[in-house]
């Protein structure tokens, strides 16, 4: 692939971790949401399937952004292989892996974990805790 394509695909396959972490922010916003501010408290099957469907969501949202990163990091690897063209004294291609591959790159699995182990929690605490409102 040329690197017009690398980075063309690069930049959709970023676009679409984007939209992931969009449903996820959104999902997380709903869901608390409706917990906290629903007057009365949740019954057992409602919550059941509540954290069912969660548990779901949660699931098939980490999948899709731990596939796409990888399939990023492909691509960073791709574009690291490709020599800087000589005479042009753009380093088009060096500045654009070393800015991809530098700070977190490294420990993105991690972090993406870490966010939805963390909000997994907060949405069991919160599924467990709620209860009658307090007048």
């Amino acid at each position: 692939m040329t690197l017009y394509e690398l980075m063309d695909l690069a930049q959709s396959i970023s676009s679409r971790i984007d939209v992931q972490w969009g449903f996820f922010i959104t999902i997380h916003l709903a869901l608390l949401g409706g917990i906290i501010y629903v007057d009365r408290p949740l019954k057992k099957a409602e919550k059941l399937i509540g954290f069912a469907v969660y548990l779901l969501f949660a699931i098939f949202n980490f999948r899709v952004i731990t596939t796409h990163q990888g399939l990023l990091e492909k691509i960073y690897t791709e574009i690291a292989g490709i020599p800087e063209v000589e005479g042009t004294g753009s380093g088009l291609v060096s500045h654009y892996q070393a800015a991809m591959t530098t700070g977190y790159a490294d420990d993105i699995y991690l972090i993406t974990l870490s966010v939805h182990l963390v909000s997994f929690l907060v949405v069991l605490v919160s599924f467990i805790t709620d209860g009658p409102r307090k007048q």
